[in-house]
């Protein structure tokens, strides 16, 4: 066998591994060992440092701080404080460069859902709305001009010619009807307070009214004493539709978790946040012809304020319109003195005194009042707060469906949208967040007054045993400075028309009623109202009214024998 030759590169090949192996481990230490530096950290500087560089950083560091503890300076001292308490006229300097007249700011509208918890952590109990006070009436004669009627949320910027005419007239037949206009006062201060009162939370201390109403009653003056009927709903008129209450589906618990009945409740109430004025004191139809309008005497009714009087502020320049005001104000408080009603008395001397605009002398003759009328409550154990301006908001509403010939008193009450509604957890009683409107406190009656007519009609004679009545008919004649009541009686019978032309000597006078009798009920027992007095037999005339045959009159003898109206047309 030949022999196998074998080349250096095979016989030294092992060597050669193990020499390269060698240098790559000396290669590596010597990389990790003088150039990685692994005793070296990242300073602050972000420049690697050796351990005997890292203490002598720390070193220069702790010598810096102290050097800038050691050159700080001291404190400044605070500024002096005042610590007595600002006026109420000075907190009002702020605002003395705001124009006198400025747009009705709005409260932010009320959330209609809660959350799990109150907003405030508190119930609270239904706000209590305030009774109107001082209310006062005025009786006209007119035909008017009806304004346009639009829906309350397109109605313009409140004014009394911001409406146009409508073409159509009321009262036009027979030269005119008559119409009662009631107005009176709310206490703002009274409002906040019942608020306040009912732990309302501060945003939400703010009345947001939905209607005046109007009631009236009838009362026939006798010479044996007034009979006074029941309190009846008048359908107030007003220039503007309101929007329907919406139907409301609740939970249980008397909250409103559907999307649509929030906001069918939020439609309903949006409207009524801005237009208040509209709400609260809509301006009566213009006067086509008849009587002068004469407004009851209520402060600032159809006039906003100028301003109000400051006293620690430069006296503004005389007002010759409010000044005028301010006199008849005046004058109105000291008859009301004079009469003991001293409640109206302090409500015309507060605004007349709290007016901007006034002489020295007016406003001293006010501050006077003040002093006696505060002398006068302390008698009856009362006290007038001065120096604390309080607002009255003026209110009005109108009847154009009082009957001519009748005596009534009204009295007012506003009604309330909640704004707690569909928030059972901000009430006590969850029961109220059902509620949509909150009906305020009635007022006082307004005194017994009458509606004039022209025409009256007094059942004053009976026969049974011919089935016929006799009545008695009035009617006015002659001019309103010279006008006289001409009477005619009439024997008439069921069927029978009541009243005719009659003549006079050379003047024709119109007794025609217009009434035709129905019914003779000669066994009728009268029971006065409200439980007064005994029973009374007596008669009792029914009568249809040809314009409006579905309406039927009552007379009732012993009644109208007893009248005061019919003793007095009797002795003219």
């Amino acid at each position: 066998m030949a022999k196998k030759t074998i080349s250096p590169l095979e016989q030294h090949v092992e060597k050669i591994v193990l020499g390269v192996a060698l240098l790559l481990l000396l290669g590596g230490a010597v990389y990790f060992l003088v150039v990685g530096a692994p005793y070296q950290i990242e300073a602050f500087s972000n420049e690697s440092l050796t351990p005997a560089e890292l203490g002598q950083k720390i070193r220069d560091e702790a010598r810096a701080l102290a050097d800038r503890w050691r050159t700080l300076s001291p404190p400044q001292p605070a500024a002096p404080t005042d610590d007595s308490a600002p006026t109420v006229f000075s907190l009002l300097e702020q605002f003395k460069d705001i124009q006198p007249t400025v747009p009705a700011a709005q409260p932010w509208q009320p959330p209609l859902v809660e959350g799990e918890r109150s907003a405030t952590g508190r119930r609270h109990s239904l706000a209590r709305v305030v009774a109107p006070i001082n209310v006062q009436y005025a009786v006209h004669r007119n035909v008017l001009n009806m304004p346009e009627r639009r829906a309350l949320i397109d109605m313009p910027a409140y004014g009394f010619d911001a409406l146009k005419d409508s073409g159509e007239q009321w009262g036009s037949e027979g030269g005119g009807r008559y119409w009662v206009l009631v107005a009176g006062q709310v206490d703002l201060s009274a409002v906040e307070k019942a608020f306040r009162d009912a732990d309302y939370p501060n945003d939400l201390i703010d009345l947001v009214a939905h209607d005046v109403q109007l009631q009236r009653r009838e009362v026939t003056r006798s010479r044996n004493g007034n009979m006074v009927g029941p309190w009846t709903d008048v359908a107030a008129w007003t220039p503007y539709e309101r929007p329907l209450p919406p139907r409301v589906n609740f939970d249980s618990d008397g909250a409103i978790t559907a999307v649509a009945d929030r906001a069918a409740v939020e439609s309903f109430i949006s409207p009524y946040r801005g237009n208040q004025p509209w709400v609260l004191r809509p301006p009566h139809p213009k006067r086509d012809s008849g009587d002068t309008i004469r407004l009851p005497l209520v402060p600032y009714l159809f006039m906003e304020p100028k301003g109000f009087f400051d006293p620690t502020a430069a006296a503004p320049p005389i007002d010759p319109e409010i000044r005028s005001h301010v006199r008849n104000w005046l004058r109105e408080a000291e008859k009301a003195s004079t009469e003991g009603k001293l409640d109206l008395a302090v409500m015309y001397a507060e605004s007349a005194f709290w007016a901007a605009g006034l002489s020295p002398t007016d406003r001293q003759r006010a501050d006077e009042l003040l002093n006696l009328l505060d002398q006068k409550l302390q008698a009856q154990g009362r006290k007038l707060t001065r120096g604390v301006l309080r607002r009255y908001m003026p209110i009005i509403a109108y009847d154009l469906s009082a009957e001519p010939g009748h005596d009534y008193q009204y009295r007012m009450r506003l009604r309330a949208l909640n704004q707690l509604v569909g928030r059972p957890r901000d009430l006590l009683r969850p029961d109220d967040a059902r509620r949509l409107l909150i009906e305020g406190a009635w007022s006082e009656p307004t005194p017994v007054f009458e509606v004039p007519s022209d025409l009256y009609v007094f059942l004053i004679r009976s026969a049974a045993d011919r089935n016929e009545a006799t009545v008695e008919v009035f009617r006015r004649e002659g001019s309103s400075r010279a006008a006289r009541y001409e009477s005619k009686r009439y024997t008439v019978k069921p069927g029978d028309s009541i009243g005719r032309l009659e003549r006079k000597g050379r003047t024709q006078i119109d007794f025609v009623t217009n009434l035709v009798v129905v019914d003779i009920d000669f066994g009728y027992v009268f029971r006065p109202p409200g439980g007064v007095g005994q029973p009374e037999p007596t008669t009792l005339l029914v009568c249809a009214d040809e314009n409006d045959p579905s309406a039927l009159r009552e007379r009732v003898m012993s009644v109208d024998l007893a009248n005061e109206k019919y003793q007095e047309l009797q002795s003219k």
